[in-house]
């Protein structure tokens, strides 16, 4: 099927739900591999896996998985059975996107598996760290209230978010590190995404990072069955968004995000909703997406080994903005 490039609230429900029957039909296999080698309660594992193919539920659920494969790889199975325990006493989240600081209350004891995984790359090093409560307190204002006024306007790429994303966790980093996140997400946390509230000052700066870091998860969940490249991951190539050299997954993803940053900034553009000030935010903004954009695709046509899925989305992407580069400059299609 060819992949659509623009938004869509259906298509973000459905890759969800995709996700959480592939993590039940994985846990449901480990579970009978190590019956009778690791002691876990195999009854209550199986109502989990039961909920799991029909409920939502929050990152800490995928997140706490990858530990118990990594536990099971390394042959550890008291930390096994221990994390188990630990998965069977998850509940599914509730309805609406939540929105929290890394160390919350009611997050107690998962901050370090928050950070476990957004800590996957071996290259660099970000801190997690819990915002002053009162910079919490008004980003969470300033989200809630970007997201409101700009659905009438991009209001299948807000369904999308809410389709892809369960919570956004607020997280600052150390003031004197070399590299500082200003938002991310991870394969391992299904359904999380990381802000910074030190950054993003102003509401169409808050959408922006929103659908950078949302369009990432989306590439997350259309790549279960098949990876957008195959490069090996010590293969570095210079990267549109990054200062130091990043694997051609990286870049892919990069590239990708670029396009799906400019498709918003064009949609707020061409809307009234913005302030004078914020036009020109989008429109510098906008115009350094397609610079990204075209910068990446030239290290990804040249140096990447993509797969048809990796190639179909990429295309998708290339026409969009290649089309949206002629009608600027009158070229007819």
């Amino acid at each position: 099927m060819k992949f659509q490039f623009e938004p869509s609230g259906t298509r973000a429900n459905a890759l969800d739900r995709a996700m959480h029957v592939s993590l039940a039909q994985s846990l449901h296999y480990i579970s009978q591999q190590c019956l009778g080698q690791i002691d876990f309660d195999a009854v209550s594992l199986n109502r989990l896996v039961e909920n799991i193919s029909v409920t939502r539920y929050g990152a800490t659920l995928f997140g706490l998985y990858y530990q118990l494969v990594d536990a099971i790889d390394d042959d550890d199975h008291t930390q096994a059975g221990h994390l188990f325990d630990r998965l069977v006493s998850e509940q599914p989240v509730s309805s609406g996107l939540q929105v929290h600081a890394i160390e919350d209350e009611w997050t107690s004891g998962q901050a370090e598996l928050y950070r476990r995984g957004m800590s996957t790359d071996p290259t660099v090093n970000f801190s997690f760290l819990q915002p002053p409560d009162e910079m919490a307190a008004q980003f969470k204002q300033k989200l809630v209230a970007t997201l409101d006024r700009f659905e009438p306007v991009l209001p299948e790429m807000i369904a999308e978010i809410r389709g892809l994303l369960s919570e956004i966790v607020l997280a600052v980093g150390e003031a004197d590190a070399e590299y500082v996140f200003d938002g991310g997400s991870s394969y391992q946390l299904w359904g999380a995404l990381f802000l910074n509230p030190a950054f993003h000052d102003t509401e169409i700066q808050v959408m922006e990072v929103v659908a950078h870091e949302a369009a990432h998860t989306l590439l997350f969940g259309l790549t279960v069955e098949e990876a957008l490249t195959e490069n090996d991951d010590d293969e570095l190539y210079a990267s549109p968004l990054r200062v130091d050299p990043r694997p051609m997954e990286g870049i892919y993803h990069a590239t990708f995000v670029s396009a799906r940053m400019h498709w918003a900034l064009s949609k707020l553009l061409a809307s009234e909703v913005l302030t004078e000030k914020e036009r020109d935010f989008a429109l510098a903004a906008q115009s350094e997406d397609a610079a990204n954009f075209f910068a990446g695709l030239s290290v990804v046509e040249e140096h990447g080994r993509l797969t048809p899925t990796g190639s179909g989305i990429m295309q998708a992407a290339k026409q969009y903005m290649t089309s949206v580069i002629n009608r600027s400059t009158g070229v007819s299609t």
